[in-house]
């Protein structure tokens, strides 16, 4: 259950990391 936990957190912080990204400069990479 634990690891099930941690890979839920990883997932949510890396969402939110690639949304701080894409946020403040949209067309960076594109």
């Amino acid at each position: 259950m634990i690891e099930l936990k941690i890979a839920i957190l990883v997932t949510l912080i890396g969402s939110l990391l690639l949304g701080l990204r894409i946020g403040p400069a949209p067309a960076s990479d594109k």
